[in-house]
């Protein structure tokens, strides 16, 4: 894996990497799916686009980072409706949206790597 993405040093780039970049770089909630610090219909809105199906990430409503969209995810949704993060819920500053955009696009492929290793 690109030692660039091992945000926590293990070696290894996965769900715990995405973990750290969504909640303690970006500051927002493992539920913001749309990434607008905000938990909320929008984010319900994804996780419905995408119930049932396997094979997605977290901007598809994978809270729980297992490749589906399920009930798991939901009651994650749940646990966080309606509440906001980031700078203005109170959290970190947000990166570049280049490295947002980066992100996002690596997620899916970092999270299917580590699963394949």
């Amino acid at each position: 894996g690109d030692v660039m993405y091992d945000l926590d040093g293990d070696g290894l780039v996965n769900e715990a990497d995405l973990d750290i970049w969504v909640v303690d770089l970006y500051g927002t909630a493992l539920t913001d799916f749309d990434l607008d610090y905000n938990t909320d219909v929008n984010d319900l809105n994804i996780w419905k686009a995408n119930r049932f199906t396997t094979g997605k990430g977290f901007l598809d409503g994978d809270a729980d980072f297992d490749s589906d969209v399920d009930v798991d995810d939901l009651n994650l949704w749940k646990a966080n409706r309606f509440t906001s993060h980031g700078p203005m819920g109170g959290g970190a500053a947000a990166p570049e949206p280049a490295s947002l955009a980066l992100l996002a696009a690596a997620a899916p492929l970092l999270l299917k790597r580590k699963r394949r290793a």
